[in-house]
């Protein structure tokens, strides 16, 4: 029986849903179509619609309607039947040409992994699976949500479900998408066996003849390809491979004289069949090569593999650009929950909070200027060695910032009451501007809660602000339990490493929470280091959004528990409930929970997994600089995280109903203002967004905000953070003709993956794009040794475009002090004239250079090297005593003025010492470039930066861009708009 297309299902739905899905919130968010297919205004038509082709649709979708059976409408619709049907045919290309730009085949598979039906997972727990038809038994269990995730809440009746019409639609192309998915993995899996053939050829190859460098090199790349496709396949067979694969990998590096530790959380015996692919012994890897190409073998690797980030990675740029909203707005001179901290000092605050020397007594009191800690064994002796010459140079104070030690104060002012109240609201929104340092309050908070729990337990004098308010709700004895931090996956390790430079490792336990259904169930074992830890409330654990996501899911079924209730009711428990969830999340309590970027847990879902998360904490920290995005639904969100009663209620619902229908209207008026813009400039970046109504927070939320901004004054009226600004520069470079060749077949390469793997939980991982990212950065014709360059004319040969911009640009900006920033037009960079240099005038700007990738290190050393530039560089094979006397270097001589380093100095480093930054790679999210440009934008600056983004054009670089900046721009767009002074985005 023939089957509808989507555009003859989205006819279908239109004709007998009087007009759906058109009239729903989220579909218009998602279409861009804000008024309808058929408004009566040209200038309200669908981009790119005249009147004559909506006219023409119209009368199509009239003859469509007049057909009374499926089968007669789906003939009608086949481009096959009738002849030339103009509307027919203009609706049909306009869909198929728009919807993979709506990304809804993404957005139902989101709601398959979100479920945990998605055809990978379910045929990995049971291959005989892919033999039978289970689509029609899975896919009407996630209707309601795969509605809201497509039309809004606005397309649900009050019990939460989507009506008839609309479950059609969804079956449909919920069905369309499976069959698509389950063709994907049958070529996956064609493709991973061909990819494992080329593995095991690479690995025999390492036998033959004379061992070389190029023969590792393509070991390893053959076992990353192959890796990536695999880690989507959890069935027995695959899996035992993954870790034989790894195994052989760790025999290499570590016969290389590298200390490897094995990511596998299982063995392969001995005395497998297969358990050995080649048979190099560790004397010949030993008399491989140089000293200098081994250290390459090594950055390959681990930029390959151990060196991956966390699986939670966003999209690639969002889908509704975040715009600004004035929020929590001073009064009286104070910020938002500063009203009492304003005029108090910072010793006086440390008074109140139990600290000595104005930190807490479980805190470090020195930080190492390169970001090593005591935690470290190899290192903790530096931190005792404070009083001699050599560790004076190198060790730091530890200081805390007057506002971080203030918006201590005040969470705990908040949270504790002078009177038992179980009533007593116990969450805090921390809404402070990126870069006032959550992770230090998040990390002192931490402190101090163990601190009084131990001088609770041992009878020792309490913090006078606890003496004042003992009362956490109606308890004035807290208990020992641990503390839970949830911040993005691209973050763990930034959280790890902060909470390591300021805690005493003898004070704290720290456990990363790994990701992996096994890694996390490994991880609540009575044998493992959690449980056996003996600092009962000096526990902290660090989790994922996605961990989070993974044990919800496991747990939770989409539907609310039951009857008539509220969209954020709690979600009805799986079978088994009781025994599953000791091992997750869920099945603890907590002393604290912060849960760091909490605006992405805004909606359904997501939302509903931290709503349950939260109320296993006796003190709720919400954390985001951004905590009212696109409505005051969004407000709402976070008071219900911070655990605020009236926006858990019936009050709070209708309110939000009103909002929505307000934004609604809103987002109509602002179609209508820019809809010339979008016509006018569709192929040019964003426009700054008209401006709209927006209410200021709720009422409600008073007393539960704490919101600082970098423009916040101190007690004395000081700024808290007097930085000069940060100039940021967009540098896109048209690449050479020999690049774009190669970088197109790695590109065909990537998006095969991805298209393989679309929907899987791990297709976020960005190892599927880092071989296509190097090549963006230096482009080879084959992965082999480096070429050395001895001349710029034989450099010009086979340059990397990107690096000899970086290059010149260094070079210009040391000439003089008075340099202008460079400008890009057209793809090339342009060098304005510079200031002569005076007689007696010595340069002395230095430049720090961001490269992601170590291995590439040697290129850009050697062009570095033919422009006359002195630099030093640290990886991380840099050593200690070499990394640490490279900064000392860079900070005081004179001679060198630029420095490269890679993300393991994106924490921890500081140079402020340079007043140039570049990127000669875009790091993958916002938060990594945050950091990284954090180094240098940071106290004691005192000069103005400059922040250049090396950006190769039609490359992925611009999409990861997009995705680091775009939230940031529109909202400097939008600011600068309602001052009047809308202009686009960006230049380029």
């Amino acid at each position: 029986m023939p089957s509808h297309t989507i555009p003859s299902a989205l006819a279908s739905l239109f004709v007998d849903g009087n007009g759906a899905p058109w009239q729903y919130s989220k579909w218009k968010e998602i279409t861009g179509v804000q008024h309808g297919l058929f408004p009566p205004e040209d200038s309200q038509l669908p981009l790119g619609w005249t009147r004559p082709v909506s006219d023409s649709v119209q009368a199509y979708f009239s003859q469509f309607g007049n057909l009374t059976s499926e089968d007669a409408r789906i003939k009608f619709a086949s481009s096959r039947a009738g002849g030339v049907i103009p509307g027919r045919d203009a609706f049909r290309t306009w869909v198929t040409s728009n919807w993979s730009k709506w990304k809804i085949h993404s957005r139902i598979t989101d709601v398959f992994t979100a479920r945990d039906i998605h055809p990978i997972t379910l045929y990995s727990k049971d291959p005989d699976l892919r033999n039978k038809q289970i689509s029609s038994f899975f896919i009407p269990l996630i209707l309601d949500e795969l509605g809201a995730s497509l039309f809004g809440e606005d397309a649900l009746d009050e019990d939460g479900r989507v009506p008839y019409v609309l479950r059609l639609f969804l079956q449909q192309i919920a069905q369309r998408t499976w069959m698509v998915t389950t063709r994907q993995m049958a070529r996956s899996k064609q493709k991973l066996a061909a990819l494992e053939a080329a593995a095991r050829v690479a690995f025999e190859d390492l036998d033959r003849d004379k061992l070389t460098k190029g023969k590792i090199l393509t070991v390893i790349r053959a076992v990353h390809r192959w890796k990536n496709l695999a880690d989507l396949f959890n069935d027995p067979k695959t899996s035992e491979l993954i870790v034989q694969m790894d195994e052989e990998l760790q025999h290499l590096m570590e016969g290389l004289g590298a200390q490897i530790k094995s990511k596998s959380v299982k063995h392969v015996k001995k005395d497998h069949p297969a358990a050995k692919l080649c048979n190099v012994e560790k004397v010949s890897l030993q008399q491989l090569a140089k000293q200098e190409e081994v250290e390459e073998i090594f950055k390959y690797f681990v930029e390959l593999f151990q060196g991956e980030a966390s699986s939670e990675i966003g999209p690639a740029i969002d889908e509704q650009p975040t715009l600004s909203i004035p929020f929590a707005e001073r009064i009286d001179n104070a910020d938002p929950g500063m009203e009492v901290e304003a005029r108090m000092p910072a010793e006086e605050l440390a008074k109140n909070l139990g600290f000595h020397s104005n930190l807490p007594l479980l805190f470090n009191r020195h930080r190492h200027s390169a970001g090593f800690t005591a935690w470290d064994p190899k290192y903790s002796h530096l931190f005792r060695e404070t009083d001699s010459a050599k560790a004076s140079q190198d060790l730091l104070p530890l200081k805390l910032h007057w506002h971080q030690i203030a918006g201590v104060h005040a969470i705990v002012r908040k949270v504790f009451s002078a009177v038992p109240d179980p009533d007593h609201c116990t969450g805090i929104l921390l809404a402070d501007e990126v870069g006032l340092g959550k992770t230090f309050q998040a990390g002192t908070l931490v402190a101090f809660l163990s601190d009084l729990v131990l001088r609770q337990e041992r009878n020792l004098p309490l913090p006078p602000l606890i003496v004042k308010q003992p009362f956490l709700g109606e308890d004035s004895l807290l208990p020992k339990l641990p503390h839970l931090i949830i911040v993005p996956g691209t973050l763990l390790g930034q959280w790890e490493s902060e909470l390591r430079v300021i805690l005493k490792p003898s004070s704290f336990d720290i456990f990363v929470y790994g990701s992996g259904k096994d890694a996390q169930e490994a991880f609540w074992n009575s044998s493992n280091s959690f449980a056996q830890s003996v600092h009962t409330a000096n526990r902290i654990i660090i989790a994922s959004h996605s961990a989070v996501m993974n044990d919800f899911s496991r747990l939770f079924k989409s539907r609310r528990s039951s009857g008539r209730q509220l969209p954020w009711a709690p979600r009805a428990h799986v079978s088994g409930f009781d025994t599953l969830v000791s091992k997750t999340l869920y099945g603890q309590k907590y002393l604290s929970v912060t849960l760091d970027e909490a605006h992405e847990f805004r909606n359904t879902t997501k939302h509903a997994a931290a709503l349950a998360l939260v109320e296993l904490a006796c003190i709720r920290l919400i954390a985001t600089a951004t905590p009212l995005q696109t409505s005051n639904q969004d407000t709402a969100a976070m008071g219900r995280l911070c655990g605020i009663r009236h926006f858990l209620g019936e009050v709070a619902h209708a309110e939000e109903k009103m909002d929505a229908k307000n934004l609604r209207r809103a987002k109509k008026e602002l179609a209508e203002m820019g809809r010339w813009r979008r016509q006018e400039h569709q192929r040019k970046p964003a426009q700054a967004v008209p401006d709209r109504d927006i209410q200021a927070p709720p009422k409600q939320f008073d007393g539960r905000i704490i919101r600082r901004t970098v423009a916040s004054l101190d007690y004395e009226d000081k700024p808290i953070l007097p930085l000069p600004k940060c100039v940021s520069i967009l540098g896109p470079v048209e690449l050479t003709e020999r690049e774009k060749k190669i970088i197109t077949v790695l590109s065909d390469n990537v998006k095969d993956d991805v298209s393989n793997a679309n929907g899987s939980k791990k297709i976020s991982s960005k190892s599927f794009y880092i071989e296509y990212r190097m090549a963006v950065g230096y482009a080879q014709e084959a992965r082999g040794p480096i070429l050395h360059f001895k001349t710029l004319e034989e450099w010009e040969q086979a340059k990397s475009t990107k690096m000899d911009v970086v290059a010149r640009i260094i070079r210009h900006t040391l000439s003089s002090d008075k340099a202008p920033p460079v400008k890009f037009i057209d793809g090339y960079p342009d060098f304005p004239p510079v200031p002569p240099v005076m007689p007696g005038e010595v340069p002395s700007n230095k430049v720090a250079v961001f490269q992601e990738f170590p291995s590439l290190g040697r290129v850009l050393r050697n062009v570095l090297d033919l422009y006359k530039i002195p630099h030093v560089f640290i990886d991380g094979q840099t050593s200690y005593e070499k990394r640490t006397r490279i900064i000392h270097q860079f900070n005081t001589d004179p001679e060198i003025r630029t420095l490269i380093f890679s993300s393991v100095g994106s924490v921890g480093l500081n140079l402020s010492r340079a007043n140039t930054i570049i990127f000669l790679d875009q790091p993958w999210s916002a938060q990594d470039e945050r950091q990284i440009r954090g180094r240098v934008h940071r106290q004691p600056q005192r000069q103005v930066v400059y922040s250049y983004h090396i950006l190769a054009k039609d490359t992925a670089d611009i999409i990861l861009s997009s995705q680091a900046r775009g939230k940031r721009d529109m909202m400097e767009a939008f600011l600068s708009k309602k001052k009047g002074q809308g202009k686009p985005l960006l230049s380029s």
